[in-house]
């Protein structure tokens, strides 16, 4: 069964002219139709936002933080 051809996955690599197989399964996955220009550029504009939104999201594990809470505004008798 190794020389069996997905014609499927042929047909959308020669109508979307997109050539590498992992990003069509991935847009496939997504509801994406490879072969709509629209989901094209909305699946290109979906994976542009998150990679900014990886560069964007980068912790400093090494700074540390102090909490300290007030727990006066619980004992005060103004406030209830």
């Amino acid at each position: 069964m190794n020389n069996v051809i997905d014609f499927q996955s042929a047909r959308i690599r020669l109508r979307s002219n997109i050539k590498d197989p992992v990003i069509i399964q991935d847009m496939l996955d997504n509801a994406y139709d490879p072969c709509n220009p629209e989901d094209v550029h909305d699946y290109w504009m979906r994976e542009n936002l998150v990679d900014s939104l990886r560069e964007g999201l980068t912790f400093t594990y090494t700074q540390d933080y102090n909490f300290q809470p007030n727990f006066s505004l619980f004992s005060d008798d103004d406030n209830k």
